[in-house]
């Protein structure tokens, strides 16, 4: 499996709700679970997918284009990049579906 962290200082989930809108839900093919909360001061998504190259797939073919319509509203220049990393560990009700049982 394939996970990264993302945090967005300055966004609101308001202005989240506006990427959402222009992803279909159909390109989340691979996605295991996608969250999405506020911390002070922002926001911070968390994502999970079945391997590096289904995320790679939705990047380049959705997340990407949408991100070029919306990015103005959505992100601060100052915000990090996605801290990619490998997962070793699920609990909780996605573990069935995230290690394949």
């Amino acid at each position: 499996m394939f996970a990264f962290c993302q945090d967005m200082p300055g966004t609101t989930m308001e202005q989240q709700a506006v990427l959402d809108e222009l992803i279909d839900a159909s390109a989340l093919d691979g996605c295991v679970i996608h969250v999405v909360g506020e911390y002070d001061g922002g926001v911070r998504m968390i994502d999970v997918w079945t391997d590096e190259a289904a995320y790679r797939k939705f990047q380049t073919t959705h997340l990407w284009p949408a991100l070029d319509r919306a990015a103005p509203r959505l992100i601060s220049p100052d915000a990090p990049p996605a801290a990619p990393f490998t997962i070793l560990e699920v609990t909780g009700e996605a573990r069935g579906v995230a290690i394949g049982t």
